[in-house]
């Protein structure tokens, strides 16, 4: 899936899991699973201090790399950005 269709994923758990009582089991459930979701949007990554950052935790990361190594986010590389522009 693509960064659009996670993105729809996760807005649509939103809107169910706040259809749902406050503290529900299925709004639990339903809250993991958007966590779960978001997880698996690529991140950009950013090029600072003469080095490529990870977004959510500032490590240094290779170009090329899938995930970051120190706190396993998922992250596009150069030619996916290349690929989307």
């Amino acid at each position: 899936m693509n960064r659009m269709q996670w993105e729809a994923v996760v807005h649509r758990l939103r809107q169910m899991e706040e259809r749902l009582p406050e503290g529900s089991f299925d709004r639990l459930a339903l809250e993991q699973a958007r966590k779960a979701a978001q997880s698996k949007i690529p991140a950009k990554v950013r090029y600072g201090g003469g080095a490529w950052r990870c977004p959510r935790c500032n490590a240094v990361v290779r170009p090329m790399a899938k995930h970051c190594e120190n706190c396993g986010k998922r992250l596009t590389t150069v030619n996916e950005r290349r690929r989307n522009a």
